[in-house]
Protein backbone atom coordinates (compact mmCIF):
# COMPACT_ATOMS: atom_id res chain seq x y z
CA UNK A 1 0.00 0.00 0.00
CA UNK A 2 1.62 3.11 -1.23
CA UNK A 3 2.35 5.58 2.13
CA UNK A 4 0.16 8.84 2.16
CA UNK A 5 1.77 12.07 2.79
CA UNK A 6 0.88 15.36 4.45
CA UNK A 7 1.66 18.64 6.05
CA UNK A 8 1.15 20.75 8.93
CA UNK A 9 0.41 23.57 7.46
CA UNK A 10 1.67 26.52 10.00
CA UNK A 11 -1.10 29.65 11.46
CA UNK A 12 1.56 31.72 12.02
CA UNK A 13 1.79 32.33 8.57
CA UNK A 14 -0.11 35.63 7.10
CA UNK A 15 -3.87 34.15 5.64
CA UNK A 16 -2.61 35.09 2.21
CA UNK A 17 0.12 32.58 2.41
CA UNK A 18 -1.04 30.33 4.23
CA UNK A 19 -3.76 29.29 2.03
CA UNK A 20 -1.80 29.64 -1.44
CA UNK A 21 0.73 26.87 0.37
CA UNK A 22 -2.88 25.17 1.38
CA UNK A 23 -3.46 25.23 -2.39
CA UNK A 24 0.25 24.25 -3.27
CA UNK A 25 -0.19 21.28 -1.32
CA UNK A 26 -2.95 20.10 -2.08
CA UNK A 27 -1.60 20.37 -5.66
CA UNK A 28 0.55 17.93 -4.58
CA UNK A 29 -2.08 15.09 -2.70
CA UNK A 30 -1.08 16.25 0.39
CA UNK A 31 -3.64 15.71 3.51
CA UNK A 32 -3.47 19.23 5.37
CA UNK A 33 -3.07 19.68 9.20
CA UNK A 34 -3.29 23.08 11.11
CA UNK A 35 -1.61 23.01 14.48
CA UNK A 36 -3.95 24.34 17.37
CA UNK A 37 -1.32 26.78 18.65
CA UNK A 38 -2.09 29.51 21.06
CA UNK A 39 -1.72 32.67 20.48
CA UNK A 40 -1.25 32.47 16.16
CA UNK A 41 -4.15 32.28 14.30
CA UNK A 42 -7.08 30.07 15.55
CA UNK A 43 -6.88 26.36 14.45
CA UNK A 44 -11.04 26.07 13.25
CA UNK A 45 -10.65 29.72 11.41
CA UNK A 46 -7.51 28.34 9.83
CA UNK A 47 -9.14 25.52 8.95
CA UNK A 48 -12.14 27.48 7.61
CA UNK A 49 -10.06 29.08 5.32
CA UNK A 50 -8.71 25.82 4.11
CA UNK A 51 -12.00 24.23 3.59
CA UNK A 52 -12.82 27.12 1.29
CA UNK A 53 -9.84 27.34 -0.79
CA UNK A 54 -9.21 23.73 -1.61
CA UNK A 55 -11.39 20.97 -2.79
CA UNK A 56 -10.12 17.61 -2.03
CA UNK A 57 -7.45 17.73 0.51
CA UNK A 58 -8.44 16.08 3.88
CA UNK A 59 -8.12 18.59 6.58
CA UNK A 60 -7.23 17.78 9.81
CA UNK A 61 -6.61 19.75 13.36
CA UNK A 62 -2.93 18.74 14.02
CA UNK A 63 -3.87 18.66 16.88
CA UNK A 64 -6.40 20.12 19.11
CA UNK A 65 -6.82 19.08 23.09
CA UNK A 66 -9.06 18.11 25.68
CA UNK A 67 -8.56 21.27 27.72
CA UNK A 68 -8.17 24.34 25.88
CA UNK A 69 -11.65 24.24 25.33
CA UNK A 70 -14.99 22.33 25.93
CA UNK A 71 -15.41 19.09 24.24
CA UNK A 72 -18.74 19.73 22.93
CA UNK A 73 -17.88 22.74 21.29
CA UNK A 74 -14.80 21.30 19.87
CA UNK A 75 -17.01 18.66 18.32
CA UNK A 76 -19.62 21.21 17.08
CA UNK A 77 -16.35 23.28 15.53
CA UNK A 78 -15.55 20.04 13.63
CA UNK A 79 -19.32 19.51 12.55
CA UNK A 80 -19.33 22.51 11.23
CA UNK A 81 -16.01 21.95 9.52
CA UNK A 82 -16.83 18.90 7.71
CA UNK A 83 -20.22 20.67 6.26
CA UNK A 84 -18.19 23.10 5.33
CA UNK A 85 -15.17 21.05 3.41
CA UNK A 86 -17.91 18.72 1.97
CA UNK A 87 -16.72 15.74 4.26
CA UNK A 88 -12.70 16.08 4.74
CA UNK A 89 -12.52 16.58 8.05
CA UNK A 90 -10.17 14.77 11.00
CA UNK A 91 -10.20 15.72 14.89
CA UNK A 92 -6.46 14.89 15.52
CA UNK A 93 -6.74 15.61 19.21
CA UNK A 94 -3.97 14.77 22.00
CA UNK A 95 -3.03 16.00 25.29
CA UNK A 96 -1.90 19.46 24.47
CA UNK A 97 0.37 21.83 26.20
CA UNK A 98 0.63 25.16 23.92
CA UNK A 99 -0.83 27.84 25.79
CA UNK A 100 -1.86 26.01 29.29
CA UNK A 101 0.09 28.15 31.66
CA UNK A 102 -0.08 31.39 30.62
CA UNK A 103 -3.80 30.66 30.11
CA UNK A 104 -3.84 29.09 34.05
CA UNK A 105 -5.10 25.36 32.34
CA UNK A 106 -3.64 21.86 34.60
CA UNK A 107 -3.37 19.28 32.23
CA UNK A 108 -4.85 16.54 34.56
CA UNK A 109 -5.07 12.07 33.51
CA UNK A 110 -5.06 13.50 29.56
CA UNK A 111 -5.45 9.53 28.25
CA UNK A 112 -9.02 9.72 30.52
CA UNK A 113 -9.88 13.34 29.44
CA UNK A 114 -8.92 12.16 25.85
CA UNK A 115 -11.53 9.27 25.83
CA UNK A 116 -14.13 11.22 27.55
CA UNK A 117 -13.75 13.88 24.70
CA UNK A 118 -14.05 11.53 21.82
CA UNK A 119 -17.29 9.46 23.54
CA UNK A 120 -18.52 13.21 23.76
CA UNK A 121 -18.10 14.23 20.47
CA UNK A 122 -19.35 10.73 18.66
CA UNK A 123 -22.63 11.42 20.78
CA UNK A 124 -23.09 14.72 20.16
CA UNK A 125 -22.19 13.97 16.42
CA UNK A 126 -24.73 11.42 16.80
CA UNK A 127 -27.54 13.64 17.43
CA UNK A 128 -27.89 12.63 21.09
CA UNK A 129 -28.67 15.02 23.69
CA UNK A 130 -25.62 15.18 26.62
CA UNK A 131 -27.44 15.29 29.94
CA UNK A 132 -24.83 14.37 32.36
CA UNK A 133 -21.01 14.63 31.98
CA UNK A 134 -18.41 12.90 34.28
CA UNK A 135 -15.15 14.31 34.96
CA UNK A 136 -14.06 17.84 34.83
CA UNK A 137 -16.28 18.74 32.32
CA UNK A 138 -19.85 19.74 33.14
CA UNK A 139 -23.44 20.89 31.27
CA UNK A 140 -26.79 20.07 31.94
CA UNK A 141 -28.73 19.17 29.02
CA UNK A 142 -26.69 19.97 25.21
CA UNK A 143 -27.77 19.10 22.20
CA UNK A 144 -26.30 20.01 18.25
CA UNK A 145 -28.31 22.35 16.74
CA UNK A 146 -27.83 21.13 13.49
CA UNK A 147 -27.15 17.71 11.69
CA UNK A 148 -23.49 16.49 11.92
CA UNK A 149 -22.77 15.38 8.14
CA UNK A 150 -21.37 12.11 9.57
CA UNK A 151 -19.11 9.88 12.44
CA UNK A 152 -15.70 12.45 12.04
CA UNK A 153 -12.85 10.40 12.06
CA UNK A 154 -10.89 10.56 15.17
CA UNK A 155 -6.82 10.25 14.86
CA UNK A 156 -5.23 10.44 18.32
CA UNK A 157 -1.63 11.97 18.69
CA UNK A 158 0.92 11.02 21.24
CA UNK A 159 4.25 9.48 22.49
CA UNK A 160 3.18 8.80 25.93
CA UNK A 161 2.21 5.29 26.12
CA UNK A 162 -1.62 5.31 27.70
CA UNK A 163 -2.10 8.12 24.98
CA UNK A 164 -0.99 5.52 22.23
CA UNK A 165 -2.57 2.29 23.47
CA UNK A 166 -5.95 4.74 23.89
CA UNK A 167 -5.25 5.58 20.28
CA UNK A 168 -5.01 1.92 19.00
CA UNK A 169 -8.22 0.81 21.52
CA UNK A 170 -10.67 3.59 19.79
CA UNK A 171 -9.59 6.08 17.39
CA UNK A 172 -10.02 5.58 13.59
CA UNK A 173 -5.91 6.51 13.39
CA UNK A 174 -2.82 7.19 15.59
CA UNK A 175 -0.11 9.60 15.40
CA UNK A 176 3.17 8.75 16.98
CA UNK A 177 4.59 12.06 18.03
CA UNK A 178 8.16 12.62 16.17
CA UNK A 179 9.71 9.02 16.68
CA UNK A 180 11.27 8.69 12.97
CA UNK A 181 13.53 5.73 13.54
CA UNK A 182 12.96 1.69 13.78
CA UNK A 183 13.67 1.58 17.59
CA UNK A 184 11.33 4.76 18.10
CA UNK A 185 8.45 3.35 16.00
CA UNK A 186 8.90 -0.06 17.23
CA UNK A 187 8.21 1.35 21.01
CA UNK A 188 5.06 3.70 19.68
CA UNK A 189 3.82 0.74 17.58
CA UNK A 190 3.89 -1.70 20.54
CA UNK A 191 1.87 0.66 22.96
CA UNK A 192 -0.84 1.28 20.27
CA UNK A 193 -0.80 -2.90 19.44
CA UNK A 194 -1.65 -2.89 23.49
CA UNK A 195 -5.13 -0.89 22.81
CA UNK A 196 -5.55 -2.74 19.59
CA UNK A 197 -6.28 -5.78 21.34
CA UNK A 198 -8.87 -4.49 23.31
CA UNK A 199 -10.29 -2.74 20.30
CA UNK A 200 -14.14 -3.92 19.30
CA UNK A 201 -13.63 -5.43 16.45
CA UNK A 202 -16.10 -4.07 14.03
CA UNK A 203 -13.45 -0.96 14.32
CA UNK A 204 -11.40 -2.41 11.99
CA UNK A 205 -7.80 -1.30 12.09
CA UNK A 206 -6.92 1.91 12.64
CA UNK A 207 -4.16 4.44 10.49
CA UNK A 208 -0.59 4.86 12.32
CA UNK A 209 0.55 8.10 11.05
CA UNK A 210 4.32 9.79 12.06
CA UNK A 211 4.23 13.51 13.20
CA UNK A 212 7.57 14.46 11.83
CA UNK A 213 9.67 17.67 12.39
CA UNK A 214 10.94 18.06 8.77
CA UNK A 215 13.66 19.98 7.07
CA UNK A 216 14.64 19.65 3.84
CA UNK A 217 17.71 21.97 1.98
CA UNK A 218 20.63 21.38 0.23
CA UNK A 219 22.76 21.64 2.96
CA UNK A 220 21.84 18.75 5.02
CA UNK A 221 23.61 19.87 8.13
CA UNK A 222 21.76 23.32 8.13
CA UNK A 223 18.68 21.06 8.06
CA UNK A 224 19.13 19.12 11.18
CA UNK A 225 20.20 22.73 12.85
CA UNK A 226 17.16 23.81 11.94
CA UNK A 227 14.75 20.51 13.51
CA UNK A 228 17.48 20.83 16.46
CA UNK A 229 15.56 23.14 18.97
CA UNK A 230 12.07 21.86 18.60
CA UNK A 231 13.86 17.92 19.45
CA UNK A 232 15.20 20.03 22.20
CA UNK A 233 11.63 20.90 23.74
CA UNK A 234 10.38 16.90 22.85
CA UNK A 235 13.26 15.86 25.21
CA UNK A 236 12.04 18.13 27.43
CA UNK A 237 8.84 16.95 27.55
CA UNK A 238 9.61 13.28 27.53
CA UNK A 239 13.14 12.94 28.65
CA UNK A 240 12.27 8.81 28.48
CA UNK A 241 12.39 8.99 25.21
CA UNK A 242 16.36 8.97 25.36
CA UNK A 243 16.40 5.38 27.13
CA UNK A 244 13.57 4.40 24.21
CA UNK A 245 15.81 5.80 21.68
CA UNK A 246 19.15 4.68 23.15
CA UNK A 247 20.95 7.64 23.18
CA UNK A 248 22.71 9.45 26.35
CA UNK A 249 22.72 12.86 25.94
CA UNK A 250 23.94 14.18 29.68
CA UNK A 251 25.07 17.74 28.68
CA UNK A 252 21.43 18.02 26.55
CA UNK A 253 19.69 17.25 29.44
CA UNK A 254 22.07 19.80 31.31
CA UNK A 255 20.80 22.91 29.06
CA UNK A 256 17.03 21.77 29.08
CA UNK A 257 17.35 21.87 33.05
CA UNK A 258 19.05 25.43 32.52
CA UNK A 259 16.73 27.02 29.35
CA UNK A 260 13.47 24.85 30.79
CA UNK A 261 10.41 25.69 27.58
CA UNK A 262 12.57 29.10 26.88
CA UNK A 263 12.05 30.09 23.32
CA UNK A 264 15.30 32.05 22.38
CA UNK A 265 17.98 32.72 20.25
CA UNK A 266 20.42 31.44 23.10
CA UNK A 267 17.93 28.16 23.86
CA UNK A 268 18.05 27.90 19.92
CA UNK A 269 22.05 28.12 19.88
CA UNK A 270 22.29 25.42 22.67
CA UNK A 271 19.92 22.79 21.30
CA UNK A 272 22.19 23.33 17.60
CA UNK A 273 25.27 22.48 19.67
CA UNK A 274 23.80 19.64 22.28
CA UNK A 275 21.55 17.55 20.00
CA UNK A 276 23.27 15.54 17.92
CA UNK A 277 23.05 14.32 14.51
CA UNK A 278 21.70 11.06 15.83
CA UNK A 279 18.99 12.03 17.78
CA UNK A 280 18.34 14.45 15.11
CA UNK A 281 18.40 11.25 12.84
CA UNK A 282 15.80 9.65 15.58
CA UNK A 283 13.63 12.38 16.00
CA UNK A 284 13.13 13.90 12.65
CA UNK A 285 13.32 14.10 8.30
CA UNK A 286 15.87 16.27 8.26
CA UNK A 287 18.84 16.58 5.75
CA UNK A 288 19.27 16.57 1.65
CA UNK A 289 16.64 15.84 -0.33
CA UNK A 290 18.24 12.03 -0.34
CA UNK A 291 18.45 12.02 3.15
CA UNK A 292 14.70 12.63 3.60
CA UNK A 293 13.49 10.18 0.73
CA UNK A 294 15.82 7.56 2.70
CA UNK A 295 14.25 8.25 6.18
CA UNK A 296 11.14 8.17 4.93
CA UNK A 297 11.38 4.91 3.27
CA UNK A 298 12.74 3.75 6.71
CA UNK A 299 9.37 4.73 8.02
CA UNK A 300 7.17 3.25 5.83
CA UNK A 301 8.92 0.00 5.78
CA UNK A 302 8.15 0.17 10.07
CA UNK A 303 4.40 -0.14 8.85
CA UNK A 304 3.47 3.50 8.99
CA UNK A 305 0.73 4.66 6.51
CA UNK A 306 0.97 8.27 7.21
CA UNK A 307 3.50 10.25 7.39
CA UNK A 308 2.88 14.10 8.55
CA UNK A 309 5.67 16.66 8.42
CA UNK A 310 5.93 19.61 10.45
CA UNK A 311 8.38 21.99 8.62
CA UNK A 312 11.43 23.83 9.92
CA UNK A 313 12.89 25.76 7.44
CA UNK A 314 17.11 25.77 7.17
CA UNK A 315 18.11 29.37 7.78
CA UNK A 316 17.67 31.73 5.06
CA UNK A 317 14.53 29.17 3.67
CA UNK A 318 10.77 30.17 3.90
CA UNK A 319 8.16 27.42 4.81
CA UNK A 320 6.91 27.78 1.08
CA UNK A 321 10.87 27.55 -0.14
CA UNK A 322 11.51 24.58 1.69
CA UNK A 323 8.19 22.94 0.99
CA UNK A 324 8.40 23.29 -2.90
CA UNK A 325 11.96 21.72 -2.56
CA UNK A 326 10.26 18.42 -0.52
CA UNK A 327 7.61 18.30 -3.15
CA UNK A 328 10.10 18.69 -6.20
CA UNK A 329 12.79 16.75 -4.96
CA UNK A 330 12.05 14.11 -2.19
CA UNK A 331 7.71 13.77 -2.78
CA UNK A 332 8.47 11.79 -6.68
CA UNK A 333 10.90 9.17 -5.14
CA UNK A 334 8.71 8.51 -1.95
CA UNK A 335 5.16 8.62 -3.54
CA UNK A 336 5.03 5.07 -4.67
CA UNK A 337 6.89 3.37 -1.95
Amino acid sequence: MAIKLGIAVLPKLPFVDFIRLGQECEKSDLSLWVPDERFFRDVFVSLAALATSTSKAILGSGVTDPFIRHPLLTAAAMASLDELSGGRAILGIGAGVSGFDALGIKRHAPATALRQTIDLCRRFWAGEAITQLEGPVYAKVAQLNFTAPRQIPVYIAGRGPKVLALGGEVAEGVIIGHFTSERGIGSAQDQIGAGIKKRSPDRGRPEIAVWAYTSVARDGDAARAAVKPAIGRTIRSTPEALEILGESAPRLLEELERFGYSRSPDYDQAMRDTVSDSLAGQLSISGTPQECIDRIRTIHACGIDHVILLPYPAAGMSIPEMTALFCSEVLPSVRNI
